[in-house]
């Protein structure tokens, strides 16, 4: 065989291996080729057949359209590149309008999306009969909304029988979804629902009478609202399901589905029917693997905030039917089953764990909604739980329950967190039973009054070694004891007792109205009861710790608006800043923030007080009060000093000394602050002072200046007797005597609680002060004349200004009031001795009925003139 050189026979290349980087060469040729002729193929076919495809399916979309759809023309874009093997008409930036008629006012959006795809096979652009086969959706916002009267707003796309075309026809296999967001809501049935699809398919022969559709969806729940209750909110999901679907019988089955929600499993089967405007529901929903974490993080959110500071652990149940009608008129029925076994609570700040969960429960709307927890119980540390209870017809809920309960008060606040309490120790037993409607306000006061005081109520509460401390109050309660026993909307107090700082208190009765007066507006707690105390430190218990200070007591007291009081009191010992009072037994009442204390007796400063009082606070600024008092032999300096010396610094403690007997009429209005209204005190007295003393009286030792009595610096008397009044902040001081061994004064005047004083006083000193008082005639001389009247002498004096810098002078007024009384006293004894002995004056009526002040008859049948004054009787008239 001859071999020509540069000739290969066909054999011998057959035979021959060839290089594999010219293998690999030769693909990557033939695939750039093959994608070169790919994208030519592309572009002739969208240059020659892009606008026929893309007009004629805009005509046929219009055809079937419900609703005004605003796309621009050059956001329409045909392809067939994009969506290779199959060709595509891509609509970009759709804005459609919601299905009111075009004439409404305002028209809301029903969708809008950034991308809307109608894809087909390439094949029916030339044989121009088009069936689309998938739709891409991408960027799309959906609002679906039903009004008030049911009518709806996504019915866009018209029924079969008005497509004019069989040449254009939807033959969906596959829906394919993106970043898509759906908003429904519902305001016939109160319900909102707003949900984001991240990415999801479905699959399935859509136009087909009888299909099978495969879903598979990323979901997160924005928002699950029934009501005013939100169940549901930024919740992630998944659904995978395979359904059976007839839409000729309008029957859709679920075969396989699962649900997952915030890492819960449910498994669904059953089927769904929709004929018309009503549907029907025959399906069965099974948790899988739940944990009570989980199942608690569907709390719906005001109520699911509380449950934040705890961790949960346990395995929950739950089983469900849901069976019958949906429509705007009808509720399918839902029967359920659930359950928590083995299950845990840790509260995370303390560490505490309330264990041994258990709870059985079914659910039911049928008929009346109704939910029933069969069985609950659990441990805290030492403390039980334990009850049932039933809820039914939650538009107008009835409740009965039974709890019982044995527990440390001290765990159950650290587990609880009540935020009005600071510490609380101490142990309590409950047995409670209620049977009854629950309230609620919002439904009117009539209805719900009524039906929550026809509750029944019965039970315990026993109390044992309570302390507890409350914020923002330093004060603690403790040593509580006592037991409480509810029937039906009242409760008897049995021996309930304990201190509040240093006071203590026991109380025995009946409190009135307590469910209501809890969950309703405007109505009145009652309590009826006998209350003791050894000690009541007001001091303590009306002050006000906000506002308080180191140095300043700030006071505080408002009356509830809702308590009636009716308290039968005996208290052994009571004070108020330096106030003090023993064995005191009052009635007080209270009502419409009207305090009324009557009667009252006590025992204080050294003697004892009967009265009645009023604090009327139901102005609410103000507190008007009002009181009478009788006092019986009281050591007037403890009243003084514990009274503060009634807010002035002329009069004090440290100047009198005696026992004091009077009546008080008092009334003035003070501030909540006990601050009182200097213009509005007012106040009539009647004082008697036996075995009185007065020491060291500023004003009489002004008169020291001139006479220099040292006797003046301590006066006693025996009694002294007077009518004293206060108002404009003055008090008015009647006419009155100071009578001992050592002078007689008298005195009138008033004085200001600025200490202004305006004062007449009179001092008539015997025969041994007279000579005492000569011996310095130099200030005598100097301060006025002296009224002799043989045995004695009167000096008259006026005193005005202000305690600290009084102006003293000589009352010439004084002397001639004196010296024309004492003339008209010395005519009437005459006349009634010219009476008696020569039967003058027969016809004068002031000789057998005493003169009355400022007046004196006329005598037609005598006139006499008195050396004294130099004037006749006529002119003295």
């Amino acid at each position: 065989m001859e071999i020509k050189e540069g000739s290969i026979s066909p054999s011998e290349r057959a035979g021959k291996k060839i290089p594999a980087g010219k293998t690999a060469g030769r693909f990557f040729i033939g695939l750039l080729l093959s994608v070169f002729l790919f994208l030519i193929f592309g572009l002739i076919i969208g240059n020659f057949y892009g606008d026929e495809v893309k007009s004629y399916i805009i005509e046929q979309v219009n055809k079937r359209l419900n609703v005004q759809v605003v796309v621009s023309p050059r956001d329409i874009h045909f392809s067939v590149l994009k969506n290779f093997p199959s060709a595509s008409v891509e609509f970009r930036e759709v804005l459609a309008l919601d299905v009111n008629p075009k004439d409404t006012p305002e028209r809301d959006t029903l969708f809008f999306a950034g991308s809307v795809s109608l894809q087909f096979d390439i094949r029916d652009i030339f044989n121009r009969n088009y069936r689309i086969r998938k739709l891409s959706l991408a960027d799309l916002v959906m609002k679906i909304k039903i009004d008030k009267n049911g009518k709806d707003n996504y019915h866009f796309w018209k029924d079969s029988s008005d497509s004019i075309s069989g040449k254009f026809s939807f033959a969906l296999e596959k829906i394919v979804l993106k970043n898509v967001c759906l908003s429904y809501t519902d305001l016939a049935n109160k319900q909102i629902h707003r949900l984001k699809i991240s990415k999801g398919t479905l699959s399935g022969k859509f136009t087909e009478e009888t299909y099978h559709l495969s879903t598979d969806l990323q979901l997160f729940l924005l928002q699950v609202k029934s009501g005013n209750t939100v169940y549901l909110e930024n919740k992630d999901a998944e659904l995978k399901a395979d359904f059976y679907m007839e839409n000729k019988s309008g029957t859709y089955g679920v075969q396989i589905g699962r649900i997952k929600v915030a890492g819960l499993n449910f498994d669904l089967k059953g089927n769904l029917t929709y004929r018309d405007s009503s549907a029907g529901v025959d399906l069965q929903v099974k948790g899988r693997d739940l944990e009570i974490g989980s199942v608690l993080s569907l709390v719906p959110d005001k109520y699911r905030n509380k449950l934040t500071d705890y961790s949960k652990e346990g395995d929950f149940y739950f089983d469900a039917s849901i069976k019958g009608k949906w429509s705007h008129f009808e509720t399918p029925v839902v029967n359920a089953h659930f359950g928590i076994q083995d299950g845990k609570i840790t509260h995370k700040k303390s560490g505490l764990t309330f264990n041994g969960l258990t709870l059985k429960g079914t659910y039911t709307n049928s008929g009346e909604s109704r939910l029933l927890i069969e069985h609950f119980s659990g441990k805290l540390n030492e403390g039980q739980l334990s009850g049932y209870g039933l809820l039914e017809n939650f538009s107008n809920p009835y409740l009965k329950m039974n709890i019982r309960a044995d527990f440390d008060l001290g765990n159950f606040q650290k587990f609880i967190e009540i935020d009005t309490i600071e510490s609380i120790k101490g142990r309590a037993k409950v047995v409670l039973t209620y049977s009854g409607k629950l309230p609620e306000v919002k439904n009117g006061k009539s209805f719900v009054e009524k039906d929550l005081k026809n509750a029944i109520t019965s039970g315990t509460i026993e109390l044992k070694d309570v302390q507890v401390r409350f914020k923002r109050n330093k004060n603690s309660v403790d040593s509580i004891q006592g037991s409480f026993q509810f029937d039906n909307n009242d409760v008897v107090i049995n021996d309930f007792k304990g201190r509040i700082a240093n006071s203590d208190f026991e109380l025995t009765g009946l409190v009135k109205n307590v469910l209501p007066s809890i969950f309703l507006d405007r109505e009145t707690l009652t309590v009826e009861a006998e209350l003791k105390c050894k000690r009541l430190d007001l001091d303590e218990l009306l002050a006000d710790e906000n506002k308080s200070t180191p140095r300043n007591t700030i006071y505080e007291l408002r009356f509830p608006e809702y308590l009636r009081l009716d308290l039968h009191t005996a208290i052994k010992k009571l004070n108020f800043k330096r106030f003090e009072a023993e064995n005191i037994y009052a009635q007080i009442t209270l009502n419409d923030k009207r305090m009324i204390i009557e009667p009252v007796s006590f025992n204080s400063m050294d003697g004892k007080v009967e009265g009645s009082g009023i604090i009327d606070g139901s102005d609410g600024k103000r507190l008007f009060i009002s009181c009478e008092a009788s006092l019986d032999k009281v050591n007037i300096s403890k009243l003084f000093a514990e009274l503060d010396n009634f807010g002035q610094t002329t009069l004090t403690n440290k100047n009198l000394r005696g026992l004091l007997t009077s009546e008080i009429h008092y009334s003035s209005e003070w501030s909540p602050e006990l601050i009182a209204n200097l213009d509005k005190v007012k106040a009539r007295a009647e004082i008697k002072i036996e075995k009185g003393e007065l020491l060291n009286f500023e004003p009489l030792k002004a008169f020291s200046k001139f006479i220099r009595l040292k006797e003046l610096e301590d006066i006693k008397f025996a009694t002294l007797e007077n009518k004293i009044e206060i108002k404009n902040q003055t008090i008015f001081i009647p006419k009155m005597e100071i009578k001992n061994s050592v002078l007689n004064l008298t005195c009138l005047g008033k004085h200001t609680f600025n200490n202004e004083i305006d004062y007449e006083i009179s001092l008539l000193m015997r025969e041994l002060l007279a000579q005492k008082a000569g011996k310095v005639k130099k200030e005598n001389d100097e301060f006025g004349e002296v009224a002799d009247d043989g045995l004695s002498r009167t000096l008259f004096i006026s005193m005005k200004g202000t305690v600290d810098h009084p102006l003293i002078n000589y009352d010439r007024k004084g002397m001639f009031q004196k010296i024309k009384a004492d003339i008209k006293k010395e005519k009437h004894n005459l006349k009634g001795l010219l009476k008696d002995e020569f039967g003058w004056f027969k016809k004068d009526s002031t000789l057998t009925k005493a003169p009355e002040k400022g007046t004196q008859k006329k005598s037609d049948k005598l006139k006499v003139k008195w050396d004294e004054s130099g004037k006749d009787e006529k002119e003295d008239n």
